[in-house]
């Protein structure tokens, strides 16, 4: 994915997304413990960085993009890290033990080569955890605005660990309100950008009700997909 200057309306929805406090948690309690030393790929401007380094002492947080990167460097979390470079370079320079990429997939046209340089900044035996929009059905303009070139379903997943062999833990679909949020408004009324209004109905309703829901198990569809793997153990 090219880079290119952040536009009033991408700066607006990151600040409002700044503000989905209780999402990016419940986000990252999906990915189970996480611990030692953390990179994050594709930090953006720091929204879960700054939940990371509440879990742990030092965290990586690489973000290619330089105004995004500034805007992290403003936050100056305390045992954060950032690195201003694309995952590729890094490879053979970081031996993390935990390895998160939140909404960042999508943005690349081959993933699993992506996937495959995540997984070497991370120990054998390391985990790696990711997020992703699911479902092709759900994909609209606002996908198009934050060019995504894909939304993924749970075999789209678990075919993408494969490929950048990584050894699958656990793959499921996350925040099913938030699928029939996104299907309403942004599928079927094509909205083109976030409302202030639908943060804070996740934050008081999607949040709550999907946690809730996860007592029942399983969902059978989401606004996101989790993936959980390890790299594998040297041997």
């Amino acid at each position: 994915m090219e880079e290119h200057h952040l536009t009033k309306d991408e700066q607006f929805d990151l600040d409002l997304l700044y503000d989905a406090i209780w999402y990016q948690q419940w986000v990252l309690e999906a990915f189970g413990p996480i611990g030692g030393t953390i990179v994050e790929v594709g930090a953006g401007n720091g929204n879960f960085t700054r939940w990371i380094a509440q879990r742990t002492k030092r965290v990586l947080a690489v973000e290619p993009h330089p105004e995004l990167a500034d805007r992290i460097e403003r936050h100056a979390i305390p045992g954060v890290e950032l690195i201003r470079s694309r995952v590729e370079p890094l490879v053979g320079t970081i031996q993390a033990d935990v390895a998160v990429s939140m909404n960042v997939l999508e943005h690349i046209e081959d993933d699993a080569a992506a996937l495959r340089a995540i997984k070497e900044l991370v120990k054998p035996g390391g985990k790696i955890a990711i997020l992703v929009p699911a479902h092709k059905a759900l994909y609209g303009k606002l996908d198009e605005r934050y060019h995504h070139l894909r939304r993924y379903s749970r075999r789209d997943v678990m075919e993408l660990f494969g490929r950048a062999g990584v050894e699958l833990e656990m793959v499921r679909y996350f925040n099913p309100v938030g699928a029939i949020g996104w299907l309403v408004f942004v599928r079927l009324m094509r909205r083109t950008r976030l409302t202030r209004a639908g943060v804070v109905l996740t934050e008081k309703v999607g949040v709550p009700v999907g946690r809730f829901l996860e007592r029942f198990g399983i969902h059978p569809f989401g606004q996101s997909v989790i993936g959980v793997g390890r790299r594998p153990s040297a041997g």
